[in-house]
This record gives structure tokens, sequence and C-alpha cells, in this order.
């Protein structure tokens, strides 16, 4: 007779057998739920046809900047009365039509693990043909790499940190007009300063 060790050892080879057959079928119905990266990056949108573009801060606050065609350059309309660098707005609309989308999802998270219930920034961009975009910018992604996005109604995806950075840092990037040295600002002129260019001031001293 067949001692019973060797029984065992028989079963455990079988269910060794089926263990190495059942697990490639298993992961083939049921794949992991992972971002599958793209090869090619598409772009979100056709480079050179923004006009204008509105960033909307939780906090409220706004900048807009519009695209003057004369001179083909960006000007911040608002906030009113700061000073911009045209360099660093040309740079940051420059970085946001060239954008990209990093990675598609295979899988759509829910809107509210990926901060788009209520996204961190909203940004609006006028194309030359009047079409409007909503761009709706949510957490960064685990990787810290770019963030969860977007537009409309559209699957959201991946868009890198360096398309999106430029334009956020716009909030803090006004600054007041200069004070003039040993003294006291004087008041300046009223309507909206432009994009880094001249200021003009009314006298500080009252006519006796």
């Amino acid at each position: 007779m067949i001692r019973r060790t060797t029984w065992i050892l028989v079963l455990v080879f079988a269910g060794l057998v089926s263990l190495i057959w059942l697990v490639p079928w298993w992961q083939g119905r049921n794949p992991q739920v992972t971002p599958t990266a793209i090869a090619t990056p598409s772009a979100v949108f056709e480079e050179g046809t923004v006009t204008w573009m509105t960033l909307q801060a939780p906090d409220g606050k706004v900048v807009v900047v519009e695209k003057d065609a004369e001179v083909d350059q960006w000007t911040v309309k608002q906030p009113a009365g700061l000073i911009f660098d045209p360099n660093q707005v040309e740079s940051a609309m420059t970085a946001l039509e060239g954008s990209n989308v990093q990675t598609t999802l295979a899988e759509q998270p829910p809107q509210e693990v990926m901060g788009l219930d209520k996204p961190a920034f909203t940004i609006t961009l006028m194309l030359r043909d009047g079409a409007e975009r909503v761009i709706k910018v949510g957490s960064a992604t685990p990787t810290g790499s770019g963030y969860y996005t977007q537009i409309g109604s559209q699957p959201a995806f991946v868009i890198g940190k360096s398309s999106i950075d430029p334009i956020l840092d716009l909030l803090t990037a006004g600054q007041p007009p200069s004070t003039p040295t040993g003294g006291t600002a004087e008041p300046e002129a009223s309507g909206t300063l432009g994009v880094g260019g001249p200021v003009q001031v009314g006298s500080a001293t009252p006519t006796p």
C-alpha cells in the first residue's frame, strides 16, 4: 500500500500545479487598476490659440492675463496696481500653452480622491476662435510630478507640474510700485498698470 505521507506529497504537488495555472488566469480576469502613461504625450490644446487666461484661487484671488495681438505680448489685467515681470508672465503662459497630457487614467478615481470635487484652482481660457476652456486643477499626484486635471466634463488626466506651477506662481508675483528712496511713496496715477511699464505718479506735496 502507498504510504500516507506519499499521498500527502501527491496532493501537495497537485495543489502547486493548480496554483501555477490559476494565478495567471486570475490576473488576466482581474487586471490591476493603475494609471497608464502614454508614450507620446498629447497636447491639451493647440499651441498659440489662447488669447485670455483667468486664474481663480480658493481664497478668491484672481489673476487675469490677456494676449496683446499687436505686440504679441501677454499683459496682466488683474490685479490692478501691481507690477509684473514680463519675462515671468511670458514664461508662465508659454508653459501653459505648451502643456501636454502627462498621464491618462485607465480607471477614473472618484472626484474627491483627485481633489476635483472642490478644485484647488480653476483656469479659464478663451481661445482665438471664441471657444472657452475651463480647467480644474485638483490635488497633486502621489509621486508629486503632476496634478489631477479635468477640462469641463471630460475624463480627468494628469498634467505635469512644470506646466501648472508657473501659472500658480503668478498669484504671488505682482509687486507694488517702487517706493522712492528716503521718502514716502507717492500716490500712483489712476488706471491699470501694465506689465513692467513705467509708473506715472502725481505730486505728493499739496499746493499752498
